[in-house]
């Protein structure tokens, strides 16, 4: 190799020199043209450009894997990025290098945020954390771990829902010498939810299942109800509940009835008693539930009681209510019973509310057909009962009464026994009826009844045969005295006053008594006896007790006969007014005249009415008989008046207490007076002391409505009934009759004659008229008039009289005042 003059090989370097400063700035196109002198820089300038040639070939290659490696990236990233699932890079650190948008949706946290996060301490729930960190040196080293490879099901922390179900796929890369781990995540809480509703759903139809059949299998409805109780607060997780259906009390009233009660150990040593405290007065009570409106229909959910709630108003040793949910059974838009639970985990909300209806309406179901069949046997009982039993009073009616007699009187043949048959009725019970109300009378009966039963014995039996009459039937009586004792032991307890609806009635009873002997064990015969006795013991005064004897039967079937031929009478038009003259003897003149009431029987002849009143009241013909009379009366006075005979004079009409207590009374009163044509100034009513005793306060106002017409009151038969003087003072009567027993005594018995006196008196004080009835003597006239008394009926001034009679005397001057001064009479 030749050697160059330095000149030239001083350039030949500075040319390879420039040549390596170009390769080295990066100009891999650089060369150097060697020489043809082959000279020694020569040959490091070939061995420069191969080695130039050989750095571009290198960084084209290089250059190229950079593009492709690029390019792959950006497709990595597209396709994660269009993923649906979060795909997650972490780095042997733990740390996140790739989160994708679907990552952002899934966990709540922006790229921004997540990327440099640890991933272990910042999505894993903190019970993962001790199995990241034994597992994780492995992972760096070698890539491998129990997750990698595997798809499995775990939990991670979001940030706005907190924990939450994921599917996660774990694989592993080496990228620049170090492991990486790459974690694909899919959100499964819609899968897990539906999987939860598919297993709720199935355990719900199982639980329904179960309710329905205990139902069915179960003759207990109430255990079944707890089967069904202890299902739901399994089903809901509830810790404690109740189940309740709606009532009617009998006043109509509703009310929750408590069908079961979770009943739970609280400590090992107290336990609330099953059923001893009513849930809803319970939950009710604690303040803050608001649970009034489970029972309107509406649901309540409360998951934070108030502070003073908890712990207030519970059994002993109960937890405390952490969280509520009332549920109101329906069937349709009726409330038919509710569902109490109480603290479960988490509380209650409306969703959990719409997965447990299914099983609410099976629930609901049962309970309405748990209350058809109580009404069912409600209803069936009630009818048993009615057909034996008085739905008033809870004692044995007629039907069942005989039934019980019959057996009693077949155990005393048997055992050669002996029985007695009491017949008890109310005296004047019709009385309180048609003056207080009914309600108040069925008030009366029911405290009868409790006051009978009372007093008889275990073995007694006692009976509401219907209306106001009563029996008891006394088993294995070892002498008829015996029957007599205990009747008038009946009698005096009924003495004792009745205080009903701020009224103190008085009322007594009238027995009528048949042994059963031996030769006398016909049941229906012994009724007849009893029932003649009991007729007997009334006409005999009432208040009393009788025994059956033959006379009394006689009298009885008499009694009845009578009340057929009253009957008939109405129908026939047989009665007839008489009329008897009231006259003043101070100025000689006829004042008036008394209607009385006849008679004409067909076979008997005439009858005064104390030959059938007592019967017409019996019968239920009175109050048309005593109407008649009224309406009879008034169209006589008016045809007298037109007569010019009675222009001055007044007609008197008796009315009956049982008349005087109609609601219809006033109006007949004044429908008569109009039908006739007669001025209420010339009707006068006759009532008696009792009718107004035993009512004032509603007799007051009626007398005062009716005076106010002109329409005048006196009292009949005065002194021989029971008055209030205070209250009789402050009536607008306008006169009182002397009772005729105490004027046909009066000359003979000083006690008779000193109460006329005393009437006499009393009548002037009080400012009312007085007459004397039953005058027949001109002694007993005498004898009134000394004491101040100048009206007088009765025989001495004239009998009762028919119309056309009475109608014959006005006309021929009788009871008009003759030139001396003195009452021509009849």
């Amino acid at each position: 190799m030749s050697e160059q003059p330095p000149k030239l090989f001083h350039e030949n370097l500075e040319r390879i020199l420039d040549l390596i400063l170009q390769l080295a700035s990066g100009n891999f196109d650089a060369r150097l043209s060697p020489s043809d002198a082959g000279t020694t820089l020569d040959a490091l300038a070939v061995g420069l450009n191969m080695l130039a040639e050989e750095l571009k070939s290198s960084v084209q290659e290089r250059e190229q894997a950079l593009k492709s490696l690029g390019a792959s990236e950006q497709k990595f990233r597209a396709i994660t990025d269009m993923a649906l699932d979060a795909v997650i890079v972490i780095d042997d650190e733990g740390r996140i290098t790739l989160w994708n948008p679907a990552a952002e949706k899934v966990f709540g946290y922006p790229a921004e945020e997540a990327i440099g996060q640890n991933i272990h301490l910042w999505l894993a729930p903190d019970e993962y954390h001790e199995t990241y960190k034994k597992n994780w040196p492995k992972f760096r080293e070698s890539g491998e771990g129990p997750v990698i490879g595997v798809t499995f099901e775990a939990r991670a922390v979001t940030r706005h829902r907190g924990e939450i179900p994921i599917e996660l796929s774990v694989s592993s890369a080496h990228l620049n010498d170090k492991w990486h781990a790459i974690g694909i995540a899919r959100d499964i809480s819609e899968r897990k939810a539906m999987e939860r509703s598919v297993t709720e759903e199935r355990e719900m139809l199982r639980v329904i299942d179960d309710t329905l059949s205990s139902f069915i299998v179960k003759p207990n409805a109430k255990r079944a109800f707890e089967i069904v109780l202890n299902e739901l607060l399994k089903l809901s997780g509830s810790e404690c509940g109740f189940l309740q259906d709606r009532r009617t009390d009998e006043n109509g009233a509703p009310h929750m009835r408590t069908l079961a009660m979770s009943e739970l150990d609280r400590n090992g040593e107290t336990r609330p008693s099953r059923g001893t405290q009513d849930p809803k007065d319970l939950f009710k009570t604690c303040e803050g539930l608001n649970t009034d409106d489970i029972f309107n229909g509406e649901i309540v959910i409360d998951n934070a009681p108030v502070e003073q709630f908890r712990g207030k108003d519970l059994p002993t040793g109960h937890p405390s209510i952490s969280s509520f949910l009332g549920i109101p059974l329906k069937r349709g838009e009726t409330v038919i019973g509710a569902i109490g639970l109480a603290n479960r985990r988490g509380g209650y909300d409306m969703s959990f509310v719409d997965r447990i209806t299914p099983f609410i309406t099976a629930i609901a179901e049962v309970v309405e057909a748990n209350q058809n069949e109580e009404a069912r046997r409600k209803s069936e009982q009630r009818t048993a009962r009615m057909a034996n039993y008085d739905e008033l009073t809870g004692l044995p009616n007629r039907s069942q009464f005989k039934e019980r007699l019959l057996m009693a009187t077949k155990r005393a043949e048997r055992y050669s026994e002996r029985c007695a048959l009491l017949l008890l009725d109310l005296d004047h019970f019709k009385d309180v009826n048609d003056t207080l109300g009914h309600p108040v009378g069925d008030a009366l009966l029911s405290s009868v009844a409790r006051r009978l039963t009372s007093v008889t014995r275990e073995s007694d039996i006692v009976a509401r045969l219907g209306g106001d009459e009563f029996a008891v039937l006394q088993i294995n009586l070892t002498d008829s005295k015996d029957a007599a004792t205990f009747a008038q032991r009946l009698i005096d307890v009924m003495t004792a006053p009745f205080d009903i609806a701020g009224h103190r009635i008085h009322t007594e009873t009238s027995i009528g008594i048949a042994l059963c002997t031996p030769d006398n064990l016909e049941p229906t015969r012994l009724f007849s006896q009893a029932d003649t006795a009991l007729y007997r013991a009334k006409a005999a005064g009432r208040h009393r007790y009788r025994f059956h004897d033959a006379q009394v039967e006689a009298e009885v079937r008499q009694r009845v006969a009578l009340v057929e031929e009253l009957h008939a009478a109405c129908a026939d038009n047989q009665f007839e007014l008489y009329y008897q003259p009231q006259v003043d003897t101070r100025r000689q003149r006829l004042v008036g005249v008394e209607a009385l009431l006849r008679w004409n029987h067909p076979e008997r002849g005439l009858l005064g009415p104390g030959a059938f009143i007592r019967a017409a009241e019996t019968s239920g013909c009175l109050l048309d008989i005593e109407d008649w009379v009224l309406r009879q009366a008034c169209r006589q006075m008016s045809e007298w008046q037109v007569q010019g005979l009675l222009e001055t004079a007044i007609i008197s009409v008796n009315l009956s207490p049982l008349q005087f207590k109609t609601v219809e009374f006033e109006n007949s009163v004044l429908s008569a007076l109009e039908e006739a044509g007669l001025s209420p100034q010339c009707l006068e009513l006759e009532i008696t002391e009792r009718s107004v005793a035993e009512r004032p306060e509603a007799v007051a106002p009626l007398i005062e409505r009716l005076t106010a017409t002109g329409i005048r009151f006196s009292i009949d038969d005065f002194g021989t009934g029971y008055s209030s003087l205070q209250y009789l003072k402050k009536l607008p009567v306008s006169k009182i009759k002397v009772a005729q027993e105490f004027v046909a005594d009066m000359l003979s018995d000083p006690s008779d004659a000193s109460i006329v006196r005393a009437i006499i008196s009393l009548g002037h004080e009080l400012g009312y008229e007085v007459i004397a009835e039953g005058v027949e003597t001109e002694a007993q006239r005498d004898f009134l008039q000394d004491r101040g008394c100048f009206l007088f009926q009765g025989y001495l001034f004239g009998r009762p009289s028919p119309a056309s009679q009475m109608t014959e005397h006005l006309r021929n001057g009788l009871y008009a005042a003759k030139g001396g001064g003195s009452l021509s009479l009849p």
